[in-house]
């Protein structure tokens, strides 16, 4: 465990929790391509030269008849990060909003957040007729144009969903810790009053003020 600058300043009044390698040892399409053996067909998704919300798109159809009960009997199996129901009891009990932001799905992130108790939740909305995913989806993202120099276009822009959330609490972004561990989280860790990465690439482990790299729960010694 690493660290960098940590302020001395008020407590935090919320916690923003990447999903996918953060709260989940494994990451959601994954388990659903091998599952599902589509995993060439992601593979040359992910590595194509499409932007990262039109790969979101071309993802999602996919998983186009694939019903929702086999979905989240999928999901369920992925394992969760050492202490991090830890975590999620101890920043409940110190009165401390709860949130998950992903790039993944709002039927995944909805079911973990009522797994964990987790207060909301921020994703990708996959189209559902008849208890089957249709292959189409509504990004949460609805402003698709970077926000700063150098700024990739997600399909979740999570330094969106701080803002927002910052707007509606008034609270600012220094009463927020932002936790992730890959390039989509580097706006939010960026933009936190606390920012944490867990078994994450140099890529944004400079941008972070506290580095982890195994249980979670070590955080609450910087959070509360």
């Amino acid at each position: 465990m690493l660290y960098k600058k940590v302020s001395d300043s008020a407590p935090y009044k919320l916690i923003i929790l990447d999903m996918d390698g953060t709260l989940l040892d494994g990451r959601t399409i994954y388990a659903l391509a091998a599952e599902l053996d589509f995993e060439e067909h992601l593979r040359k998704i992910i590595t194509s030269n499409l932007q990262e919300f039109e790969k979101t798109i071309e993802i999602a159809k996919l998983l186009r008849g694939l019903s929702v009960a086999h979905f989240l009997e999928i999901f369920d199996r992925i394992p969760l990060r050492a202490g991090i129901e830890k975590v999620i009891v101890a920043a409940k009990k110190a009165g401390m909003m709860t949130v998950i932001a992903t790039d993944s799905y709002q039927l995944a992130a909805n079911r973990l957040a009522e797994r964990l108790g987790i207060d909301r939740a921020f994703a990708n909305e996959l189209e559902v007729r008849g208890k089957e995913i249709t292959g189409k989806i509504k990004l949460n993202n609805d402003i698709l144009e970077p926000r700063v120099a150098g700024c990739k276009i997600h399909s979740v822009c999570k330094r969106d969903i701080l803002h927002k959330l910052c707007d509606e609490l008034k609270i600012t972004p220094a009463e927020i810790v932002a936790v992730g561990d890959s390039s989509n989280d580097k706006c939010m860790i960026k933009t936190a009053g606390l920012g944490i990465t867990f078994e994450s690439s140099t890529e944004i482990n400079e941008f972070a003020d506290i580095i982890l790299n195994d249980d979670l729960s070590k955080m609450l010694d910087y959070i509360l």
